[in-house]
């Protein structure tokens, strides 16, 4: 992968949604949560693109964005879409109506990130100067359900209900395609306002 150009987004907006769906996950939460998922993408700091933008150095960066919180299980990850859907969510949000329509939905109807850009980049495609829009997020994973299944295609229906739970349920699955097909973890969550795109 070459990087070809970086857009930092802020949008006011789906941020506040954002904060609002993690105070209702931090709320949630049971008592004891595992936090320790080894996530890769894992830093307390705002992204990097936060770091080096020229509003940084006036604190708007910081200050609107913060250091995510590893309590909530609050990791940045990656992304890959169209460029159409790309302009979508840097404008609106995430759209769970488009959640899973582009390649499928192997644990559910969802919304897919992964910690490496390589499989984010699995789901691009190239807008018409040939550029394929990777988005990186930071998303509240909160109560993980852990799915190791070599065939989770039959457990996708349970696996999202699983999140839907509320109090003491689960908001995020870990696929673990990595252990059963040493490929790449892959993160889902089924509420568009639980990812917000830097």
């Amino acid at each position: 992968l070459e990087v070809e150009r970086v857009v930092q987004l802020r949008n006011l907006e789906s941020y506040l949604h954002y904060l609002v769906r993690r105070q209702v996950v931090a709320a949630e939460l049971p008592e004891g949560v595992r936090r320790d998922w080894n996530v890769r993408t894992n830093s307390g700091e705002p992204s990097p693109i936060a770091a080096r933008s020229p509003e940084a150095e006036g604190g708007f960066s910081k200050s609107f964005l913060g250091s995510i919180d590893p309590e909530l299980n609050e990791h940045y990850l990656w992304h890959g879409t169209g460029p159409t859907e790309a302009q979508g969510i840097a404008s609106k949000g995430f759209d769970m109506e488009q959640a899973g329509s582009s390649r499928g939905a192997l644990f559910g109807r969802g919304l897919y990130f992964a910690e490496s850009c390589l499989k984010a980049d699995e789901y691009v495609r190239p807008d018409d100067k040939g550029l394929y829009p990777l988005i990186l997020c930071r998303v509240t994973l909160g109560n993980v359900n852990y799915c190791d299944a070599e065939d989770p295609w039959e457990l996708r229906e349970s696996l999202r209900v699983s999140c839907r739970a509320g109090a003491g349920g689960h908001h995020s699955v870990l696929g673990d395609r990595e252990k059963v097909r040493q490929t790449f973890r892959e993160f889902v969550v089924f509420d568009g306002h639980q990812a917000y795109p830097e």
